[in-house]
C-alpha cells in the first residue's frame, strides 16, 4: 500500500509540475489566467498560489520602522521521522510532504526555527498565497493581546475601524467576530432598472448565545 501511495504521489506531482506559463508566448495548454478561472483549477493551482502576483493586483504591506526580529535557527532532523497514517502505514517524512502537496513548511518551537523546507515552485524568497490562513494568524495575535490585557474584546469593531460605523458591522463586538457569532444573510435585490439580481451582505443580528451554549 505504501508503494502504491508513493507511485500515486509521483504521478500526481509530475502532472502538477508541468511547465506552466513558460516561454513567450506560453503554449496554449500551459496558460493560466484569472479571468477564465483556470488559476483555481488543479493542477494549475499549484503554480498559481506561488505566483499570484503575476495574475492579480496585490498590495505590499509595510512591516514598520522597527527592525525585524532575528531568527534563531535550531534545526531538527525531522526527515528521519516516519509518520503513521490513518491506516497505520508508516510513511517517511518526505513522502508525507509529497502526499499532502506541501509547497513550504516552517516549524517554530519555543521561538526558534527548527525546520524549514521548500518544494516545487516555492522558494525562501517566493511569495505564497496564504488565503484563509490570514484569519488564523490575525485571530491568534488578537487573542494574545486580549490575554495580555492589551485589547478589550468587548469593544465594538467600529471603534477599531471607524470606516465601519455606517456599515452592518456597527453593532458587532470584537468577540462576536472572533467567535464567528455574526450572522450574515445574503439578500437578493431585484433592480427595477436592470431587472437583474444583485447580492449584498448584511449583518441582521449578532448571535449572543447563552454562556452554556458558547462553552459547548
Amino acid at each position: 500500500m505504501s508503494r502504491f501511495l508513493a507511485v500515486f504521489c509521483m504521478l500526481r506531482m509530475s502532472k502538477s509540475k508541468r511547465n506552466w506559463m513558460q516561454g513567450f508566448p506560453p503554449q496554449k495548454e500551459a496558460i493560466i489566467q484569472f479571468s477564465d478561472g483556470s488559476f483555481y483549477s488543479w493542477p494549475q493551482l499549484k503554480w498559481s498560489v506561488n505566483n499570484i502576483q503575476q495574475l492579480v493586483p496585490t498590495k505590499t504591506v509595510w512591516r514598520g520602522a522597527s527592525a525585524a526580529r532575528p531568527t534563531i535557527e535550531r534545526h531538527v532532523a525531522l526527515e528521519e521521522l516516519n509518520i503513521t497514517s490513518e491506516t497505520d502505514e508508516q510513511l517517511p517524512w518526505r513522502e508525507v510532504l509529497r502526499a499532502t502537496e506541501t509547497d513550504a513548511l516552517a516549524i517554530m518551537h519555543a521561538g526558534d526555527l527548527v525546520y524549514e523546507s521548500y518544494h516545487d515552485y516555492a522558494s525562501p524568497r517566493q511569495s505564497h498565497l496564504i488565503m484563509s490562513c490570514a484569519k488564523s494568524i490575525v485571530g491568534l495575535l488578537l487573542e494574545i493581546m486580549i490575554a495580555n490585557a492589551e485589547l478589550d474584546d468587548a469593544i465594538l469593531v467600529a471603534e477599531i475601524l471607524p470606516e465601519l460605523r455606517e456599515s452592518a458591522w456597527a453593532n458587532a463586538t470584537l468577540r462576536d467576530v472572533l467567535d464567528m457569532q455574526v450572522v450574515w444573510i445574503l439578500m437578493k435585490i431585484i433592480s427595477t432598472q436592470t431587472q437583474r439580481f444583485g447580492g449584498i451582505f448584511a449583518v441582521v443580528e449578532c448571535c449572543h448565545k447563552s454562556k452554556s451554549k458558547q462553552n459547548v
